[in-house]
């Protein structure tokens, strides 16, 4: 009985102290785009953390802590323009 109260305390705890990016890649005409690498780099750390878009274009880079994250995206039948998007989140 007290590991499962222990264990349900500690998941509701690290819930708490990280997050996750998530969203879908779609091109210009609105057709989704897998297999595409997606990066989260933490601003101001080596901490990088990747993800693969699936058949519906969609991706999750989980457990990251809070702060400042760059998301990138490259797939090697688009031109890498080398921007890339900020994504801040607090505990």
């Amino acid at each position: 009985m007290w590991l499962i109260l222990l264990a349900l305390c500690a998941g509701a705890l690290l819930a708490a102290t990280s997050g996750a990016i998530a969203g879908s890649l779609c091109d210009s005409s609105g057709g989704v785009i897998q297999g595409t690498l997606v990066e989260g780099r933490e601003a101001g750390s080596d901490v990088v953390r990747r993800a693969i878009t699936n058949e519906a274009g969609a991706y999750q880079i989980p457990g990251l802590r809070s702060g400042t994250y760059q998301v990138l995206a490259s797939h090697a039948s688009f031109e890498d323009v080398g921007a890339g998007t900020d994504y801040s989140f607090r505990r």
